[in-house]
């Protein structure tokens, strides 16, 4: 315990300023928590999410889109591990620039598959566009017509297996390399649709 200041006089401290204190105090980490739960973030994500510096801007891009919210906090939780376990520099990429891959992801421009591979070139190169990197790293997405047309390809090779559910998942393999260029639930109904 400290000792008591003897030396001060004591000081009322006025109830509007315990008041104004009290409004600028930030979120405590269980209303953080419960508030990211609420969104249907996993306990997992939360957890990390709440003392993460993308805290807030997590709050904005989910607020301005309509992207599913534990999808958002994977990207600043897991796939800024990822990228920095690499070697990256993930804290250079400005808040604009990470609006801006959102908003790619929302208007369909990059499929989800594609972001872990983006956000590790782009921790790289900060300067970097993200249309751009997925553009050069073969990332962008497949038109519906050329997938489809790759995978009827693959389902007429012979079958390494005569498992229905190790042919699907090869299929799903073949079409997938590299991730991000087909939509894996359109693909994976088309294939089921056709096997």
């Amino acid at each position: 315990q400290m000792y008591p200041d003897t030396d001060s006089p004591p000081c009322l401290v006025p109830r509007d300023r315990v008041k104004q204190i009290g409004a600028r105090l930030p979120e405590s980490p269980w209303i953080r928590r419960e508030r990211l739960l609420d969104a249907r973030v996993s306990e997992c994500l939360a957890e990390q999410l709440i003392t993460s510096p993308y805290y807030h801007l997590f709050w904005h891009i989910l607020g301005e889109s309509q992207l599913p919210a534990n999808r958002i906090a994977r990207v600043f939780v897991q796939d800024l591990a990822t990228a920095r376990r690499s070697g990256g520099h993930p804290e250079q990429i400005a808040d604009d620039a990470w609006r801006r891959l959102f908003h790619h992801l929302q208007a369909g421009e990059l499929h989800w598959g594609a972001v872990p591979s983006l956000v590790h070139l782009r921790s790289r190169m900060p300067e970097a566009e993200w249309l751009a990197l997925a553009s050069q790293s073969g990332l962008l997405p497949q038109p519906e017509r050329e997938w489809q047309s790759i995978a009827d390809s693959l389902l007429k090779t012979a079958p390494r297996s005569k498992n229905a559910d190790a042919r699907l998942r090869w299929i799903m393999g073949q079409l997938q390399t590299p991730p991000g260029r087909v939509p894996p639930q359109a693909a994976l109904e088309y294939i089921r649709q056709h096997l």
